[in-house]
């Protein structure tokens, strides 16, 4: 009779999460029934793929994956909307935890100081390393790492000087994030094409004694990629590989800066929040960036790039309140990562000459050189110094910095790829607008319609780290519709003053996307996220019917960024068993030759690394034929077979 009362008591919202939870207990359940998987199998032939599937082996092993990840996630949200505790209990568990201190500091204090102190520990790191190789120095990093370690406890204690006592608390805090960071991603192997392909082989080689500053290495295969794209991600891996001797443990970078995305969230929010769930809820909302979350356990470097490029905003908001050289240091430190992350990194000058014209326009003349002179640092730093290689060397050799993507021998390795994955007819003949436009849609067709059911269908399979075509999910426009509702009503209720101090970041970021070449692909504007994510930051949630209409989004997003970490997750986690299972398969003939059969020559040495982690002493020669059948499933590990 208690549990009865006790359901009868639950909120509206409450019941209607429950009711979808079962339904979802319910679908999850049924596809371990063949009849239900040859129905979905027969769905996905005639309104996705639109061709027979040859092998449907491995979706009925994926929706065996989606049935067990399924039932847990929706039981587990059937006992949470029942178990959890009213929003005001909520709200009070929060507040205690906001005030409760480690060792005489707050909780709150050390989430505002970790954005500076993990980005200028990568930074020190990442400057040692360059300097290590203009002076030749090979086999080094451990080294690098000693001298890191107390160059960034002292800038710690000179900055932090006065200001508080407990800088212990603080770095220990620091050095938390960044050790679990490696450990979790230790774990979890990288799956991608690309991590694997060219990213893990360039730290590898670093790793060995390339020195990028005097040596090229053989212009065949990925190598070319190696010699010609930044470096920032793979430099920072190859010293955690020197260190830890796992190449999974250098992917690491997105973590921590989904870490300081976070921090940053929260302090903003915080701002024009006052309760502290929805303080939690909205920045949560904020950093769950579909990109980052597609690309989230791999060496991809697109939403890591967005992350990059929010912190500069974050940044030189700050310093334009508080003038904090921590700030400045932050400003430089991400420009020069993002300018060695890709190409299109140069973007952070984009964002910088928007707040020089900013200060010029408010006659902040001081605040204005400042900014310039930070614009000359980046410069010197990121593109003579660390970005000597590609930028100075692209441009003495082939008469472009940004080669091989332009100049004279530029080669195009876009559009093969991505012309296949294309979902819409036609879609090149588009004008530019109506490219922009499959943001928000999967095809121009009835399917895909706004809030409609019909769209599910794609969920199982929309879960990638590159799609072409609604990069930000299927839910994206639907998420766009409300949050456009919870303006509109914001505005209404005269709260239009909460906009103002983001009104000049969010038209950047417009500004930003619509110069980027391409931009109808969400991983070339992954920032593009964070328009909307400012948006619900300040909107106002006192009115019942914008905290219906959040509870809605929240649900939204939850799911739309939600498919794509799980299914990122859920992705490397086979990889990862179907790799361990394959190498304990071979250790069995320690010292025989091994024949490994790999669709592309040059997964060879993300394996081979793999292989000396886990002390595997076979002899092995790797053969290339694409022509033959995984034999492992969907383990995705490249391994086309062995014997």
């Amino acid at each position: 009779m208690e549990k009865v009362n006790k359901l009868s008591g639950l909120s509206a919202v409450r019941k209607i999460i429950i009711v979808i939870c079962i339904m979802a207990l319910v679908g999850s359940i049924s596809l371990v029934f063949g009849n239900v998987q040859h129905f979905i199998i027969f769905m996905i032939e005639n309104f996705i793929v639109h061709r027979n599937i040859s092998d449907t082996s491995a979706v009925q092993y994926m929706l065996k994956i989606l049935s067990c990840l399924g039932s847990v996630l929706s039981a587990l949200g059937i006992a949470v909307a029942i178990l959890l505790p009213k929003p005001d209990k909520i709200e009070k568990y929060f507040n205690i935890l906001v005030r409760r201190q480690l060792f005489g500091e707050s909780i709150k204090n050390i989430i505002v100081a970790q954005p500076f102190l993990l980005i200028s520990f990568i930074f020190i790191l990442y400057i040692l390393k360059n300097i290590f190789l203009v002076l030749v120095t090979s086999q080094f990093d451990v080294v690098i790492i000693a001298v890191a370690m107390p160059l960034h406890i002292f800038l710690a204690f000179m900055l932090y000087r006065g200001k508080n006592k407990n800088m212990v608390v603080y770095l220990a805090s620091c050095y938390g994030i960044l050790i679990v960071s490696c450990i979790v991603n230790a774990f979890i192997y990288d799956y991608s094409w690309d991590g694997q392909a060219y990213h893990q082989v360039a730290a590898i080689r670093l790793s060995n004694g390339w020195n990028p500053f005097y040596a090229s290495l053989p212009e065949e295969s990925v190598f070319i990629w190696n010699n010609h794209y930044p470096k920032f991600t793979e430099m920072y891996a190859s010293i955690l590989l020197s260190i830890f001797k796992n190449i999974e443990v250098g992917k690491s970078y997105n973590m921590i800066f989904f870490v300081i995305t976070l921090c940053y969230a929260l302090t903003y929010t915080s701002r024009y929040q006052k309760n502290k769930c929805a303080i939690m809820a909205i920045s949560l909302l904020f950093t769950a960036n579909p990109v980052v979350m597609a690309q989230f356990f791999t060496f991809y470097v697109d939403g890591f790039l967005g992350m990059l490029i929010m912190t500069l905003f974050f940044a030189c908001m700050d310093y334009e309140r508080q003038r904090d050289r921590k700030d400045l240091i932050i400003i430089i430190a991400v420009s020069v990562f993002a300018i060695n992350t890709k190409f299109t990194g140069f973007i952070c000058g984009v964002v910088l000459i928007g707040y020089v014209v900013k200060q010029l326009v408010a006659k902040k003349y001081k605040q204005m050189f400042i900014f310039i002179l930070s614009g000359i640092l980046i410069l010197l730093i990121g593109l003579i110094f660390t970005g000597y290689n590609p930028y100075i060397t692209n441009l003495l050799d082939f008469g472009h910095p940004f080669y091989p993507l332009y100049g004279e021998n530029s080669v195009d390795i876009i559009s093969p790829q991505i012309t296949e994955k294309v979902t819409i007819k036609n879609f090149y003949e588009m004008y530019p607008i109506q490219r922009f436009f499959s943001l928000f849609i999967l095809n121009y067709n009835l399917k895909t319609l706004p809030f409609n059911p019909m769209k599910l269908l794609y969920l199982a399979s929309h879960q990638g780290y590159d799609f072409p075509i609604g990069g930000f999910g299927l839910l994206f426009v639907e998420i766009c519709i409300f949050i456009g509702l919870i303006v509109l009503f914001t505005i209404r209720n005269k709260k239009l003053v909460v906009y103002k101090e983001l009104l000049f970041p969010v038209c950047l970021l417009l500004v930003i996307t619509i110069i980027i070449p391409d931009n109808w692909m969400a991983r070339y504007i992954p920032f593009f996220w964070y328009i909307f994510a400012f948006l619900i930051m300040a909107s106002n949630y006192t009115t019942a019917r914008n905290k219906k209409l959040f509870y809605l989004l929240l649900i939204l997003i939850s799911i739309n960024s939600g498919s794509f970490f799980i299914g990122n997750t859920m992705n490397g986690a086979i990889y990862t068993m179907g790799l361990k299972r394959f190498m304990a398969e071979i250790k069995q003939y320690d010292n025989d030759t091994i024949h490994i059969v790999l669709g592309r020559e040059y997964f060879k040495h993300s394996i081979i690394e793999k292989m000396k982690y886990h002390n595997i002493g076979n002899h092995f020669i790797f053969i290339e034929d694409d022509t033959i059948l995984y034999t492992n499933g969907v383990s995705r590990s490249y391994i086309r077979g062995w014997y």
